[in-house]
């Protein structure tokens, strides 16, 4: 990465700028499971069965149209060689597969009765979502997730 193939000296490499761009290289996130372990997942990689929320758990629900970001391409400019062709079309893919898309925030009662994680599908109220954001709150024995129409 950088610029040292060219110029033949050391450069030192920041990590974290390196991993934010094949995240965004990938359309992917990393979390880390209940054992600890880091897992790359891509981002519309959601898992296969459907887990059927009762309406009677679900404690609140807003659904709102997601406004799409420019995604920053500079963060690309850590990889080695020219990198604009590549921003072009990364870009492309990332609008592409954000725009129009529908979320919903929902709070759900009773945590020992659903297992949800990143990334599970949801069905609530006769519509499938995929979560990608999950709060656990023990001591009101809720979750707060956020996810997307599928």
């Amino acid at each position: 990465p950088g610029k040292s193939y060219e110029t033949y000296k050391q450069e030192n490499t920041e990590n974290l700028k390196v991993l934010q761009a094949v995240l965004m290289m990938y359309n992917a996130t990393i979390f880390a499971d209940a054992a600890g372990r880091i897992i790359m997942k891509n981002k519309d990689a959601y898992s296969a069965n459907v887990i059927d929320i009762e309406d009677s758990d679900v404690i609140s629900f807003t659904v709102k149209r997601v406004n799409p970001e420019i995604p920053d391409m500079s963060v690309l400019e850590i990889l080695a060689g020219d990198t604009s062709h590549l921003k072009d079309v990364i870009k492309n893919n990332l609008i592409g597969f954000h725009n129009s898309k529908w979320s919903c925030e929902a709070t759900i009662d009773q945590i020992s009765k659903y297992t949800l994680a990143l990334q599970s599908r949801i069905q609530i109220k006769g519509v499938v979502y995929a979560i990608i954001e999950i709060e656990r709150d023990h001591i009101k024995d809720e979750y707060k997730v956020k996810a997307w129409r599928l």
